[in-house]
């Protein structure tokens, strides 16, 4: 973060906290990181945080690290991340707390790849593979191999919601 050296030193009450907060939702979500541990005042009014979000969802493991005694507000922020990118399903699972079967499914509506990074947990959990598989039966991909190759009703619907499924009931990959 050598870009950032120029903030060293620099008293935050110099900066307008508006013109601070603009430019990190502008330029660069790592200065979010930055601010946070130069700047004990440093806070962040509600559609500041919306605004990052939306345009770098990548900033959600900041605001957890920064949040996380509230979790509800953590959770606010895990959905606005996945709605802006629902891989960011990759970060909310790291917080066991937080990942909900609600979240796993909105995200996949969204983007059926996320599936892929929801973990074991919910990979091997029936409802939720029966669940995101009649979303799309692409999702069958991520599906243990037992599911794949045995389990009938699954299969009957990951073909109905997409005949590309048939592909990893062959040739399955995890």
């Amino acid at each position: 973060m050598h870009y950032l050296k120029k903030f060293d030193g620099i008293p935050i009450n110099l900066f307008e906290k508006r013109e601070l907060y603009k430019l990190i939702a502008e330029n660069n979500p790592n200065m979010l990181e930055y601010c946070f541990d130069r700047f004990q005042d440093f806070r962040m009014d509600d559609d500041m945080i919306i605004e990052i979000l939306k345009k770098y969802p990548s900033a959600l493991s900041t605001l957890l690290k920064q949040y996380k005694a509230n979790k509800e507000l953590c959770g606010h922020f895990c959905d606005l991340a996945i709605a802006a990118n629902p891989l960011s399903i990759r970060i909310v699972v790291q917080h066991e707390e937080l990942i909900t079967k609600e979240r796993i499914y909105k995200a996949v509506a969204l983007n059926p790849y996320s599936f892929k990074f929801v973990g074991t947990k919910f990979h091997s959990d029936m409802e939720v593979v029966g669940q995101v598989v009649s979303m799309n039966g692409i999702t069958l991909r991520y599906a243990p191999k037992a599911v794949q190759q045995f389990n009938e009703n699954v299969i009957k619907t990951a073909l109905k919601t997409n005949g590309l499924a048939l592909r990893f009931l062959f040739y399955p990959v995890i």
